[in-house]
């Protein structure tokens, strides 16, 4: 895959910076909180409660990377307690755009993937 317009990045060298997006992007629960964002802001408990599965911790240090990355904006409001809400960036829903197509993906190719997982685990 090449482009001329494309920096000199080489995301198969361990030191290239693109190797730290490729992580963030494999990330499922950076794949699921993209998606969530990407329709609009949310507080942390309305996203916790939309990703069964995810522990506080893990929501947390998820989007503290994503905010880190730019993918995210954290607002804090004054109020008791103190309300926090995220939002997707610009640069965030660039990267949503690409990740729903994945999604779109192995949803339409789940029963695939699991009739192939069966066959190799029959043999």
């Amino acid at each position: 895959m090449t482009d001329e317009s494309l920096p000199p990045w080489n995301p198969y060298d361990p030191d290239c910076p693109t190797r730290m997006m490729l992580d963030r992007i494999g990330d499922k629960w950076t794949v699921l909180v993209l998606g969530l964002l990407s329709a609009g802001p949310l507080r942390f408990n309305a996203l916790r409660r939309q990703v069964p599965g995810i522990s506080q911790k893990m929501l947390s240090q998820t989007l503290k990377d994503m905010e880190r990355d730019g993918l995210v904006d954290r607002s804090a409001f004054a109020t008791v307690p103190v309300t926090v809400e995220y939002a997707i960036t610009p640069l965030g829903q660039s990267l949503a755009a690409t990740v729903a197509q994945l999604v779109t993906w192995a949803t339409r190719h789940a029963d695939q993937v699991l009739a192939a997982r069966a066959r190799y685990q029959s043999r």
